[in-house]
């Protein structure tokens, strides 16, 4: 992992309990993630919940469940600077500015993904749904 700015081992970030209708959502402390061999990790400058994050804690939509993926903390709309990368990561670098996307993962391979509706592809990961979503800036 390359890194050039210190990072802390902890962050702020938004923690659901109760998932489902008396969902409760707090600010704690949580470990700050390491970046996998192809991601980056990007201290946020700013973050924010929209409603789909809602309906997430709600599970109230017919969707697979975060509390199912031991998701605890949603979260797709963050924008900040990178300030450490894995090992395989090409076309950034320390300082760039960078956001965090709605969809971790897809397939990359069915008609969805081929067109402008990859969020929908069968294999998606959704940030924030089935896999953990972004701390509070600062």
């Amino acid at each position: 992992m390359q890194t050039k700015t210190s990072i802390p081992k902890v962050c702020k970030a938004g923690v659901v309990s109760n998932h489902g209708a008396a969902f409760e959502l707090n600010v704690q402390d949580v470990p700050v993630p390491s970046p996998g061999p192809e991601e980056l990790l990007i201290k946020l400058n700013v973050t924010g919940l929209c409603y789909s994050d809602i309906h997430y804690m709600l599970e109230d939509l017919p969707l697979p469940r975060m509390s199912h993926f031991g998701v605890s903390s949603p979260g797709h709309e963050g924008a900040g600077i990178v300030v450490a990368m894995g090992n395989n990561v090409t076309g950034w670098k320390i300082g760039d500015r960078a956001g965090v996307a709605p969809t971790w993962d897809t397939c990359m391979t069915c008609e969805l993904c081929a067109s402008d509706m990859e969020c929908h592809c069968p294999e998606a990961i959704p940030t924030g749904l089935k896999t953990p979503g972004e701390p509070l800036s600062g």
